[in-house]
């Protein structure tokens, strides 16, 4: 028998009693510590044991940016080899004051919350600084003089010049990189400073067990609705093209878990079951955020580069116009899977029902049982094999449980028609082959899902996290400004890139280069320097 072995819960089992004495934790590196609402965050996540050391483990991190229970954003990151990366868009609404930053993975909730990555970030809304539920302190008298540098770490950072004019390249140069070192690189200009912040108390504590996420995401539903606490054939598929079907394991407690892969973008994904009630998506995130929001502390002689950088803001997003996010091509679950048969229905006569269809040019497909509970079957013709009625339908992606609602569908909305023959296992979930039906647009077209099958919006990890910059190279044209605040940000740096290059824009003062990294023994390095743009 053919078996799609998807993930199986005796070996995810197994796998955590391996995995009790493992700690994880995430470090994180910013491309700066205070943000105006509109910008981009630009963040690296390296994944490490509690002393520091690499530590490959969750493909998936949570991050949270909380200011209160009002203001928050909330995105999921890939990680691969221990690191990933992510650009985080900030909302012109988010109010000004002291934000946490709370990064983890499902398999620290464990632990609880003192686990968590956790540091400070200032935000900064130039639109609306007045409002009463904005935070800022604006104190009198003389800002403080910048801060020096920090000293540098293991890492040396030089550029070619200490002086440059506007939209001139800068070249940088790193020293002394340990091998296999991972780093981030950003050149922001200097002009407030976030300064020291205490910590906010962690309040989160563990409930339950959390299998951690070595594969892809594990999402968690919990049934409603039903008369019973036992969920019959529980799924999670994706609306689309090709055949995305997750089995949902029950645990004790009740919850139904999915181990999915880490789907990339924004996905629609469809929960059901069979039998009375419906499945809800649970959130992942768990941070706790602050009561109040700490306020920003503002001179007033920060107005003027505080006016400058949001009228910059506002600029660069009249001049450059947003792309809209390009739908991801989805990471298929099964590469190798072929249908036996394919039948595109515009090539036969079109009949009005789905059964005369299967009868007339269709002998793999057939249906058993009385009308009012019918079931379609898939079964391998060739060998004159008979099905046995536990074939999985699918219509452009999604499980359809209730065999009947798709014989009272059109045929006449359907393109082809795939059939699959073999045995196939997901997870505990057995099935006599596959029935994939499809519309010409894959979107269920005409067809209204039964009650127990709810659509959501599930939003994955980043297709794209490319920070938005010009090639160094490139030349602008003189009419277009650019007020770019964050000249350079690159999170993926390694001990081989030692030449690195950016260009300035119409922002003159001073700008910083920081780089900052880790060795896989856990050794924490980091490089600065300065220039001027006049």
């Amino acid at each position: 028998m053919k078996r799609i072995a998807y993930i199986i819960i005796g070996l995810m089992g197994m796998m955590t009693v391996q995995a009790q004495n493992i700690k994880e934790r995430i470090q994180v590196q910013t491309d700066k510590d205070f943000y105006l609402a509109g910008e981009k965050m630009g963040l690296k996540l390296y994944g490490t044991d509690t002393e520091g050391k690499a530590l490959p483990f969750s493909r998936v991190a949570y991050v949270e940016l909380l200011g209160d229970k009002d203001n928050a954003v909330r995105l999921k990151v890939e990680m691969n080899n221990a690191t990933g990366e992510a650009l985080m868009q900030l909302p012109y609404t988010l109010s000004s004051g002291i934000y946490d930053l709370v990064v983890y993975t499902r398999w620290m909730r464990r632990e609880g919350e003192q686990a968590f990555s956790r540091q400070k970030i200032g935000i900064f809304n130039s639109l609306r600084y007045t409002q009463s539920q904005d935070h800022i302190d604006f104190i009198e008298g003389e800002a403080p003089a910048p801060a020096p540098l920090p000293s540098s770490n293991g890492i040396l950072v030089k550029t070619d010049k200490t002086q440059y004019g506007n939209r001139e390249s800068v070249k940088l140069s790193l020293g002394n990189l340990p091998q296999d070192a991972a780093l981030s690189v950003s050149v922001v200009r200097q002009d407030i400073s976030l300064g020291e912040i205490a910590s906010s108390p962690a309040a989160y504590e563990s409930k339950g067990l959390f299998l951690p996420e070595v594969e892809g995401f594990i999402i968690e539903s919990k049934p409603t609705g039903g008369g019973s606490l036992s969920v019959l054939r529980p799924n999670l598929t994706i609306q689309g093209d090709d055949i995305q079907y997750y089995a949902g394991q029950q645990t004790s407690e009740g919850s139904i878990l999915f181990y999915t892969n880490t789907l990339k973008g924004v996905k629609e994904v469809v929960a059901g079951m069979e039998g009375e009630g419906h499945l809800e998506l649970v959130s992942p995130f768990i941070a706790t955020p602050q009561a109040k929001m700490q306020p920003i502390k503002l001179y007033r002689q920060d107005e003027e580069a505080l006016t400058e950088r949001s009228l910059a803001l506002q600029a660069n997003d009249l001049f450059y116009a947003k792309e809209a996010p390009q739908p991801t091509a989805p990471e298929k679950q099964f590469p190798n899977l072929k249908p036996k048969w394919v039948y595109d229905l515009d090539h036969y006569k079109r009949f009005s029902t789905f059964e005369e269809t299967f009868i007339e040019f269709m002998p793999c497909v057939s249906t058993i049982g009385n009308k009012g509970s019918r079931r379609i079957v898939a079964f391998d013709s060739d060998i004159h094999a008979s099905g046995s009625g536990n074939t999985l339908v699918l219509l452009d992606g999604v499980a359809i449980m209730n065999h009947e609602l798709l014989l009272a569908y059109d045929p006449q909305l359907v393109k082809t028609i795939e059939v699959y023959v073999d045995n196939f296992a997901f997870g505990d979930q057995l099935y006599n082959g596959i029935l994939s039906i499809k519309t010409p647009n894959r979107k269920l077209s005409g067809f209204t899902l039964p009650n127990y099958s709810v659509v959501s919006e599930f939003e994955g990890t980043q297709a794209n996290t490319d920070y938005p910059m010009p090639s160094a190279q490139a030349d602008t044209k003189a009419y277009m400004p650019d007020f770019r605040h964050t000249l350079y940000w690159n999170p993926n740096v390694t001990s081989q890139d030692t030449e690195l290059e950016c260009r300035t824009s119409d922002m003159c003062g001073t700008y910083i280069v920081k780089v900052e990294g880790r060795t896989p023994d856990g050794k924490t390095i980091q490089g600065y320097t300065s220039f001027e743009v006049k």
